[in-house]
């Protein structure tokens, strides 16, 4: 959960920075909680919630500290 207070009331943003070998950033959720549904091994990675607000054409914007996630599990192959 990432908590931020303003008025008007905040943005956010969830962003993920994957963990291949190409620096990549992907926008995971637009709320203050991020829920993953079906997780697959794509979404393994760094995660950092991005607050923002706008106040006379002036957009303030803050961060979290990152979150590592790691997604672990068998890795089924079916061959029919």
């Amino acid at each position: 959960m990432c908590q931020a207070e303003g008025n008007p009331a905040p943005t956010y943003q969830w962003l993920q920075r994957s963990s291949t070998s190409v620096e990549t950033v992907y926008v995971r959720g637009t709320d203050h909680m991020l829920v993953i549904h079906n997780v697959t091994y794509d979404y393994q990675g760094e995660y950092l919630c991005k607050a923002s607000n706008t106040i006379k054409s002036i957009q303030r914007v803050t961060e979290s500290r990152p979150i590592e996630l790691s997604v672990v599990g068998k890795w089924k192959l079916n061959y029919n």
